[in-house]
């Protein structure tokens, strides 16, 4: 899948806040972040506790209402963008910039 940079952009802005909807959930680290680049300054440990925390969750990808009531994610597209990854398949992916 080919994505444009402001898709990519969009895609890790909403993937850092379902983290961090998950790491307020089950209080991981108490410092919180709700973008990409306040993620993106978490250490590779905790990103990895974060995401196989993720996991135990009953699917969090269901709880988005409650991402948009806590202000995270604020419009009905990222909303629906957020509900397709119920179809995710985890795994080793790797990212080209073009």
């Amino acid at each position: 899948m080919n994505l444009s940079l402001d898709e990519g952009m969009l895609f890790y802005d909403l993937y850092a806040a379902l983290l961090s909807f998950v790491n307020r959930k089950l209080d991981v680290i108490p410092e919180p972040f709700s973008n990409a680049a306040e993620y993106m300054s978490v250490s590779p440990e905790v990103k990895r506790t974060i995401r196989g925390n993720a996991l135990t969750l009953k699917n969090p990808v269901d709880r988005r209402v409650r991402l948009r009531k806590s202000g995270t994610i604020v419009n009905l597209k990222q909303l629906r963008i957020v509900g397709t990854w119920k179809e995710a398949l985890p795994g080793k992916f790797y990212v080209f910039l073009l």
